[in-house]
């Protein structure tokens, strides 16, 4: 698809974020995935270090995660808890900052997700709910669109 056909991109209110896979099984079986950059967030609202790290795309997920391997590196991130469907037991959060490629942000509260590997943040509903999203299977070409703020 090109940007002449793409009405999200000819508008001019959304940041396209464009991926395209090798090949198609690779997409099929590990789930549209890109690389991000991820920071934690002091209580102050401060912004630590970057990490560039590899993400994945999971439309399952109510929140976002990140693995056990990144979250020694978000430390001075605010930390919570998040309780989850009902649980009293809740699950360790630090709050960060991810910036797509395209320059998009979020602040979020990442849990901590031990069945991640090999990436080290999961993008769940928290997040895409504020975009929209095209993937098409047989080609492993996947973009992501979120509202441009600055347009």
């Amino acid at each position: 698809m090109s940007e002449e056909d793409d009405p999200l991109a000819r508008d001019g209110n959304w940041r396209r974020l464009s991926i395209s896979f090798d090949d198609p099984r690779a997409m099929e079986q590990m789930g549209p995935n890109l690389e991000v950059s991820i920071a934690a967030v002091t209580e102050q609202g401060t912004t630590l270090a970057q990490h560039e790290v590899s993400a994945l795309i999971d439309t399952g997920s109510k929140s976002c995660c990140i693995s056990p391997r990144l979250a020694p590196k978000m430390d001075g991130g605010l930390r919570g808890v998040r309780n989850f469907y009902g649980f009293l037991e809740g699950r360790p959060t630090i709050r960060g900052l991810v910036r797509f490629k395209n320059g998009v942000e979020f602040i979020r509260d990442f849990s901590v997700l031990h069945d991640l590997a090999p990436y080290d943040v999961l993008i769940g509903r928290d997040i895409l709910r504020e975009g929209r999203m095209y993937i098409d299977g047989r080609t492993a070409h996947f973009r992501l669109y979120f509202p441009d703020r600055t347009a």
